[in-house]
């Protein structure tokens, strides 16, 4: 080890010298003129350098750009079908919600033309009823069982089953939006490539 720092300082000792000398018989034009060569020597490397790292960041942009144009497009197709399976969706349950409350009316008891309650019947065997006693706090009804009695369907429970037609049509028409939409976009999970 202490031979070849030996050996270093010999040659390094006689090129610094070399050039010293050199240096100090130079005159000072001649001195500008080699700083200047290696100025422009320089510059022109990193010129060079620099023109060539613009030209792969440029192939680079460009490829990416691509990679953004084509998943634009993409997408604004997927919105378009999105758009159309929406309104698709939104007119055919409208359809069915008015068919929904449709039938609903006519099951109704109110208003002309819906369901009437079937009039109660007279006393069994087709005889009048007695009049009821003036101390009775209510009326006698008939020994029917109820049937007649009771008016179905009743209001509330028309309503009740209008609301969840509609609301199982609305479920419907979300999951069956839902299946087509996913279809319909494409899956971009993947990072783009380098």
């Amino acid at each position: 080890m202490t031979a070849a720092l030996a050996l270093l300082k010999l040659f390094a000792g006689d090129a610094l010298g070399c050039i010293w000398k050199w240096l100090k018989h130079a005159s000072f034009w001649q001195l500008v003129s080699i700083c200047l060569c290696v100025f422009i020597c320089v510059q022109h490397f990193q010129l060079v350098s620099a023109r060539h790292s613009a030209a792969k960041w440029e192939s680079q942009t460009g490829k990416l750009q691509t990679q953004l144009d084509t998943e634009t497009e993409k997408n604004k197709a997927a919105e378009k079908q999105t758009a159309q399976i929406s309104k698709q969706l939104r007119d055919r349950t409208d359809e069915e919600n008015r068919r929904i409350a449709g039938d609903a009316n006519a099951l109704r008891l109110r208003g002309p033309g819906k369901a009437v309650c079937p009039g109660v019947p007279t006393a069994p065997g087709g005889h009048k009823q007695a009049a009821p006693s003036s101390d009775a706090p209510v009326a006698q009804l008939p020994n029917t069982r109820g049937a007649e009695l009771i008016a179905l369907p009743f209001d509330d429970t028309i309503g009740f089953g209008k609301s969840y037609d509609e609301l199982l049509n609305e479920n419907k028409a979300w999951r069956d939006w839902h299946d087509q939409v996913l279809k319909v976009w494409p899956k971009t999970t993947e990072a783009p490539a380098h």
